[in-house]
């Protein structure tokens, strides 16, 4: 087969080629007011329409008359179809639904479209549950407005770097995104109580905190001088901002300073030390789930937000970390039952992910809510009535150790059981991982408790989304994805397999894509594909991730379509399995799991004399970047090509994150000092990990590709990198992006092509197909506000 055919076929299987023609992937339902109906979009290749779904029966029906809607708008003098309705439904009700279109609110009820006010900019004030108070922050300092009124200043005593609800220099806050839509006065870090009676807010102070100088060469604006824009960002070693939380109260409009302990008022760069706050049924009181420095101790906390005293209720510490969940990207599974009457508490404590019950008021633990040789996941709910609570296991019924079950369980113990069918990946959302202004929390769980409403599916079981009666286990299908324009594109699902780790005796479960031709020697080199980040399993297990991921732009199933091997996999050092199993990679994030790579490689080329052994690449993207260049540094035979995108290359240069002092222990600039004493000092523990002093090991051909406003892993220590790699005289290739962060580096076709080029060319020994442009990869315009490039 000619390359410029494979290029086509691997061109089809790019996610933004195939995921438009696959319809109901994982549709989000809703439920409508205090019922076990809920709402969804539905699309089909005519166009979309929304339905209502009794949970009971299965039931499905539209949701209002369509065609009666489009003649509304027409009537108002709008462009609109009944199976193609320009609008966002953004409620329905028994009586009613509210919609939106364009940057109008709209109500639709009883055959009536009237409109209801303006569209709210995402980047206006936070506005309390009841919709009475807006609350927004100027120069740092506090403004309130009550009914639609005019603002009143609350605070006077902050500062654009010393403020209330300001944005701190995280990358998670996207500085260059906000200055760009002009977003820095919306407030950050709110906190609303159920009754709007008060808020939390937090207070950061950054004035100690150096600018991190960020140029954007080409100005999306279109000027011609290129901009400097300054977030401040710490480096390791450096202090970070400090974190103050409060209490307004909107009643009185004071400010309560709440007492918290000194260890859990630090700000890592990836998270708050506050994972969660709940509140206590009278809004009084508000609880806090915690982490301390470093994360080597978590904490409940009660506080009474008259005062702002608070009360340790629960604790733990451990080494090397605390954890309160398998993967810290996921919600901390802490529940309160009641007005603190009890508490459920997640541990690691017994070598596996399980829940404990504890006594909420004296902090006395009261029994193992779950235990035995497999994990808990998530947390779902937990019913203060009956006390049945409702959470996602795995590995409990043998087979696949990653596929994620819904199990009910008692407060005490007793009554454990599956809902949901085994050998299927259920996919439950246990809540929101951060404090956002933005986001919506899609509760799958009915108001009644009786029904739950998921998408399950394997790597190679296309999608349902069943609504599944919580009392027996019995099911109604809702959707069935339709995969048959994937599959006519060429898509054949991996193959599941299991090797042994680099220790000869830990499994290893990963993924193998094969080549639907092979080479005419009838070898096909090895991809893999890869994000080899300790705080996740990132192989695939469900049927849209193994056809989108992991990897950077260009999936396994495309590389595979080039006539590559390609593999997945989660190394020892990832989450998702026992605790001796996270932790079996700690103090060693400079071979990032690799070990176990190569021992795959070496086992699936003994079985399949097809694969050819002696030609490996690998790719990622953020820490997959990072991991790629470690994999060719550590291990120079093996890896010989690889694309390493967005990467962070050392820890010393970048910010301090728990993901360095959790995994690979404090920065230690010697005698145990932790910050950094000179600008040019290292810290000894983590020098394993600086490619800038090990860049002379590398021997394949490796292309690294950075956004130059990436405020994740910024441009500075890769051009560090590039510029010890020019020193050495060794094969590294560096494409610079203008304009681009973190997420938007593959959204040119060039990109793309140049990806495929590079392993054309160093991997498969072929030249590139010269004249081969991608004509259904779309060219996507570089966003231009902060929800879509962040």
């Amino acid at each position: 087969m000619r390359m410029q055919d494979r290029y086509a076929a691997a061109e089809k299987l790019l996610p933004s080629v195939f995921l438009p023609k696959l319809h109901n992937l994982s549709p989000t339902l809703r439920w409508v007011g205090q019922t076990d109906q809920c709402w969804y979009q539905r699309s089909d290749a005519q166009g979309h329409q929304w339905l209502l779904v009794d949970a009971a029966t299965g039931t499905r029906r539209p949701a209002f008359d369509h065609q009666h809607l489009a003649d509304a708008l027409r009537a108002l003098g709008h462009a609109a179809e009944s199976s193609k309705l320009p609008i966002t439904v953004t409620r329905i009700t028994p009586d009613a639904v509210e919609l939106s279109h364009e940057k109008t609110r709209y109500r639709y009820a009883g055959e009536q479209l009237s409109a209801i006010g303006e569209v709210e900019s995402t980047h206006g004030p936070s506005r309390s549950p009841d919709g009475k108070w807006a609350l927004s922050q100027h120069e740092g300092n506090l403004w309130l407005a009550e009914n639609g009124g005019e603002p009143q200043q609350i605070t006077t005593d902050g500062s654009p770097d010393d403020g209330y609800a300001i944005y701190h220099g995280n990358f998670k806050a996207g500085h260059v995104p906000r200055s760009r839509v002009a977003a820095n006065g919306c407030p950050a870090g709110i906190v609303w109580a159920p009754d709007s009676s008060k808020l939390i807010v937090w207070r950061i102070d950054q004035r100690h905190v150096a600018p991190y100088p960020m140029l954007e060469s080409s100005p999306q604006d279109g000027s011609f001088r290129p901009k400097v824009h300054l977030p401040r960002l710490p480096l390791t070693g450096e202090a970070p901002p400090t974190i103050r939380w409060l209490c307004l109260d909107l009643a009185t409009r004071q400010l309560v300073p709440l007492q918290l302990p000194e260890d859990q008022l630090h700000l890592h760069q990836d998270w708050e030390a506050v994972r969660r706050w709940m509140w206590s049924p009278d809004c009084r009181r508000a609880w806090a789930v915690m982490f301390g420095e470093h994360q080597k101790a978590a904490y409940l906390l009660d506080i009474d937000l008259a005062s702002g005293a608070s009360r340790i209720v629960v604790s733990e510490k451990d080494e090397p970390r605390v954890e309160l969940n398998t993967t810290s990207y996921s919600q901390v599974a802490v529940e309160v039952i009641g007005d603190m009457e009890q508490v459920i508490w997640y541990s690691h404590r017994s070598g596996w992910g399980h829940l404990y019950r504890y006594d909420g008021k004296t902090g006395q633990l009261l029994n193992a809510v779950t235990q035995g040789e497999w994990l808990v996941r998530d947390l779902i709910d937990v019913d203060a009535r009956s006390g049945r609570i409702l959470f996602t296991g795995c590995g409990r019924e043998g087979g696949n150790p990653y596929l994620r079950s819904l199990y009910a369980i008692n407060a005490d113990g007793s009554g454990l059981r599956r809902i949901t069918p085994a050998g299927l990946d259920a996919d439950i959302n246990p809540g929101l991982t951060a404090i956002s202004k933005t986001t919506e929390f899609v509760r799958q769980l009915s108001p009644s408790g009786e029904f739950l409403v998921y998408t399950r599916s394997t790597v190679s079981v296309a999608p349902q989304t069943v609504a599944v009666r919580l009392a027996d286990g019995s099911e109604q299908l809702i959707e069935q994805t339709d995969v048959s324009a994937l599959l006519a594109a060429g898509y054949v699902p991996p193959e599941e397999f299991v090797t042994l780790a680099a220790d000869g005796k830990t499994e290893i479960h990963g993924l193998l894509y094969r080549p639907p031709v092979l080479p005419a020697d009838g070898k096909a080199p090895v991809m893999v594909a890869q994000y080899a980040s300790p705080l996740m399993a990132a192989c695939p297990r469900t049927y849209l991730a193994a056809s989108a991921s992991p990897g950077v732009w260009i999936p396994p199933a495309a590389y595979a379509a080039l006539g590559c091997a390609v593999i997945a996999l989660d190394a020892r050092g990832t989450t998702g399995r026992s605790r001796a199993f996270a932790t079996a990679g700690q103090g060693k994030l400079n071979l990032i799991g690799m070990d176990d790579y190569v021992a795959a490689i070496q086992q699936l080329g003994e079985r399949h004399p097809w694969i050819d052994t002696r030609r490996v690449g690998i790719q990622g993207g953020s820490y997959g970047g990072y991991a790629t260049i470690r994999a060719m540094l550590e291990f120079p035979e093996v890896f010989t090509v690889g694309i390493a995108a967005a990467p962070f290359v050392s820890v010393h240069s970048m910010y301090p994150d728990y993901h360095w002092t959790g995994w690979q222990g404090v920065p230690d600039y010697g005698n145990g000092r932790g910050e950094r004493p000179t600008a040019t000092a290292r810290p000894s523990n983590y020098e394993s990990m600086d490619a800038t002093l090990q860049v002379h090991r590398l021997k394949g051909q490796l292309l690294v590709v950075a956004g130059e406003l990436d405020e994740n892993c910024p441009l500075g220590p890769i051009l560090q990198l590039y510029d010890a790699a020019l020193e050495a005289d060794v094969p590294m290739e560096l494409m610079v992006l203008p304009n681009r962060n973190h997420y938007t580096l593959g959204r040119t076709r060039h990109t793309l092509r140049r990806a495929m080029d590079h392993f054309c060319q160093h991997l498969l020994n072929k030249a590139p197909p010269r004249r081969f442009k991608f004509s259904l990869a779309p060219q996507a315009p570089e966003p231009s506000d902060r929800e879509t490039a962040w």
